[in-house]
C-alpha cells in the first residue's frame, strides 16, 4: 500500500520487484531473485512444485500488452527450455488486446497475475502456490489467458 502513491514509476517498479521476490522467497526456499544475463533481465527466478519459474514484475500505470507478454514467453521458451514456466505480474492488469490474443493457446507457459491477485495473497485470502496452480490449471482446462483470484476462490469453494 505504501508503494501505490509513489509518482516515480521506476522507484515504484523497483520496490514492487523487491516485494514480489520477498513473496516468492516466502513460498519456496529456492528463490533467487532477479537474474541478469547476456543483456537481458529477468525480475524473479524461483522453483515451486518442481517447476522453474521466471517472472516479469511491473507496475506501470498502463496495462501490459500482448507484445509485453510475448517477450517473456519467447525468452522462457527459447532461452530456458524444458518445463520452465513464466509469471507475468502486472499490477495494473492486462489490456483487452493481450487477453484476446492469448486466449485459447494450448500449452501456454505464461501465467498472468494482477494487483488484485497479489492483494489477495498478501491479505491471506489464498496462497501464492494455490493461486499459480489454479491459474495454470485454468489455462489447461479453459484456455483463458487470465482468471482473477476471486473467480478462483469461488471455483475452489464450489468444489467443496
Amino acid at each position: 500500500d505504501s508503494i501505490y502513491p509513489l509518482a516515480d514509476e521506476s522507484e515504484r517498479g523497483t520496490r514492487f520487484e523487491v516485494l514480489m521476490n520477498d513473496l516468492f522467497s516466502y513460498y519456496t526456499t529456492l528463490s533467487m531473485g532477479g537474474l541478469r544475463r547476456d543483456g537481458e533481465q529477468i525480475d524473479g527466478h524461483f522453483y515451486l512444485d518442481n517447476h522453474q519459474y521466471y517472472a516479469e514484475i511491473r507496475w506501470k500505470r498502463k496495462r501490459a500488452s500482448a507484445a509485453d507478454i510475448s517477450v517473456l514467453r519467447d525468452r522462457t521458451m527459447a532461452g530456458f527450455g524444458g518445463d520452465t514456466r513464466a509469471v507475468f505480474v502486472s499490477f495494473e492488469g492486462f489490456s483487452g488486446e493481450a487477453l484476446t490474443n492469448l486466449a485459447g493457446r494450448a500449452g501456454e507457459r505464461v501465467i498472468l497475475v494482477d494487483g488484485t491477485d497479489i492483494h489477495a495473497v498478501l491479505d491471506g485470502r489464498t496462497g501464492l502456490d494455490v493461486l499459480l496452480m489454479e491459474k495454470q490449471m485454468d489455462i489447461g482446462q479453459g484456455q483463458r489467458a487470465f482468471v482473477g483470484v476471486y473467480e478462483i476462490l469461488a471455483m475452489i469453494q464450489a468444489r467443496g
